[in-house]
């Protein structure tokens, strides 16, 4: 009797050790096929590959984070960013108004950042997209906290609501970017361009913003409390209601910005240039840390 028994207990757990195998087996099957079809020159191929890829995320979390490691690399392969020509002027002129971007990713591009939004470890596979061209882009709500996206073209992307807490952006492209409510805790985003950028509410509490340029940037109702932005430009900037508390802006240019009811407290404004700035008020700006090389709005 006793043997019985323990034959059906080896029996099912050979069974079972032999379902596994065969299940691990298809599922290396099926990341080799897609893998190899998103080497295609058909935009189809390509699309199956990417979607067959993110069922194989829901299906096998133990390969999420390899297979987030190849779709961003197929970003950065794809739509490796372009040259840009260098300035030939000292000042940034004001872009144009443009409602919507002119350019869009390719299909793939877009659903590759589609797919790996929604992979299903909760975000914490690290996203590197750095230098990469992403012009257009619909990113809302994207989980991005600590992505890597130094250098990349953002310009006119969405980003309403995303999650880019620590995030790197070092020398990204941002201009008219839309960024409404998006969380941008402690992000670096040093040098990088946000010309004519929308920040509204967004949270850039302790976020790196060095020798950033903001002009005509839209920061209302924006959270910038220990911020650091020595030397950025905001000139004609919009802060209405703006939390600057504790902000370092050390040599910043505030020129005709708009500081409508900005929290100024604790802020380090030595040697920063508030020439023109409207609606500041004496009891605003005696809450912030200026020096004798302060130019304050009225001289």
């Amino acid at each position: 009797m006793l043997t019985a028994i323990a034959a059906l207990v080896y029996t099912s757990r050979s069974t079972t050790e032999q379902l596994r195998l065969t299940e691990q087996g298809q599922i290396t099957d099926r990341y080799s096929r897609a893998t190899d079809q998103l080497g295609s020159e058909k935009i189809d191929v390509r699309l199956g590959a990417i979607y067959s890829l993110e069922r194989l995320m829901r299906d096998s979390a133990a390969d999420v984070p390899t297979i987030v490691e190849v779709l961003c690399a197929f970003v950065r392969e794809h739509a490796p960013r372009k040259a840009t020509p260098p300035s030939t002027t000292t000042t940034t002129p004001r872009p144009s108004r443009t409602a919507k971007s002119p350019v869009r990713p390719p299909p793939d591009v877009q659903a590759v950042l589609t797919v790996l939004n929604r992979r299903p470890d909760g975000g914490s596979a690290r996203i590197d997209l750095h230098q990469t061209e992403l012009a257009g882009a619909d990113l809302s709500r994207a989980r991005l906290a600590g992505a890597d996206l130094t250098g990349a073209n953002l310009a006119f992307v969405l980003l309403h609501e995303a999650s880019l807490e620590n995030a790197l952006l070092r020398e990204a492209d941002l201009h008219d970017a839309s960024l409404t409510h998006a969380r941008l805790h402690s992000a670096d985003l040093s040098e990088a361009n946000l010309v004519d950028a929308t920040l509204t509410s967004a949270d850039l509490t302790r976020a790196h913003l060095d020798q950033v340029d903001l002009t005509y940037a839209r920061l209302g109702d924006a959270t910038l409390n220990g911020a650091d932005l020595p030397q950025a430009n905001l000139t004609r900037a919009s802060l209405g209601a703006a939390k600057l508390m504790g902000a370092n802006l050390f040599a910043a240019k505030l020129n005709d910005a708009y500081l409508g009811a900005a929290n100024l407290s604790a802020a380090n404004l030595a040697e920063a240039d508030l020439t023109g700035a409207d609606a500041t008020t004496p009891e605003q700006l005696a809450q912030a840390r200026t020096n004798s090389r302060t130019k304050l709005p009225n001289g």
